[in-house]
């Protein structure tokens, strides 16, 4: 008789330890379900060291790169945030922020690298390289980030410079590239004389003379904001108007503009400032 009690005590712990199992199995099963059930959000922003900038005195420590590194992730988010409300959307590309000693051997520079994907015209991978005092000014990291905003509308060179301008200025205490008093006075015509900023190819040519690169910038800045000004909401237009992926001509550009503001003839408008060829 007591054998059999054993026996039965045996059979009851067997089964109570097996449904023990089978309890931990079953939830640990919930648990991984639920795990893969819940949207991971998609990660825009990565941040890394060149080797170069490791010797920094900011930044010459493991934990000191550490903390900057968080620190200027936190930083950047938040400014992409107020971008992505300015321009009301997004890009869904990854952005890469680098920090490195010098851009070209300047450390007062910072600049955009984007690879186009040549099958599709989308972007195959964005780069930001800052030298760290560049990166430190917030008007600075608002231009090079506007770029990654409208790199997929492959935009004319001075239009995509005077949008990073234009939002820079918004960060900056002290504009580096403050907007002319008027368009018509301020014209610098090329060889063929054109205005100057219509075929802008920054470093090459006569773009290689540094006096004619800032006026380049101040001039392409001071069309957007007089554009924006008189015509409140425009561009916001022109991003909902323009499909990512189309590479627009100057031309191609002022046509988008003349569909949006319809109480101007903008081909004649860009015109009067010496563009030329725009029908």
């Amino acid at each position: 008789m007591l054998t059999f009690f054993r026996l039965l005590l045996i059979l009851f712990l067997s089964v109570l330890v097996l449904g023990c199992h089978e309890s931990e199995e079953t939830q640990t099963q919930t648990e991984s379900d639920i795990h893969i059930k819940i949207p991971f959000p998609k990660v825009h922003i990565h941040f890394d060291y060149d080797e170069s900038i490791t010797s920094h005195e900011a930044l010459d420590t493991e934990a000191e790169r550490a903390d900057y590194k968080a620190k200027a992730l936190s930083e950047v988010e938040k400014l992409f945030d107020e971008l992505r409300e300015r321009f009301g959307f997004a890009p869904d590309h990854q952005i890469h922020i680098q920090l490195v000693d010098s851009v070209s051997g300047l450390k007062n520079v910072a600049n955009t690298v984007v690879m186009y994907n040549p099958m599709t015209g989308g972007i195959a991978r964005l780069t930001m390289h800052f030298p760290y005092e560049m990166f430190e000014q917030v008007s600075v990291r608002a231009h090079e980030l506007t770029h990654a905003f409208i790199a997929p509308f492959h935009l004319p060179t001075w239009a995509d410079e005077g949008f990073a301008v234009y939002i820079e200025n918004m960060y900056a205490e002290t504009p580096q590239h403050p907007i002319f008093e008027t368009l018509q006075t301020e014209i610098r015509r090329d060889g063929a004389g054109v205005n100057a900023v219509q075929h802008w190819t920054e470093g090459s040519g006569i773009y290689s003379d540094v006096d004619l690169t800032l006026w380049c910038y101040r001039y392409s800045h001071t069309v957007i904001d007089a554009i924006e000004k008189q015509w409140p909401g425009t561009f916001a237009k022109v991003f909902e108007t323009v499909h990512p992926q189309t590479t627009l001509s100057t031309p191609a550009f002022v046509a988008v503009l003349d569909g949006i503001i319809t109480d101007t003839d903008m081909v004649g408008f860009f015109q009067k400032l010496g563009f030329e060829n725009l029908r």
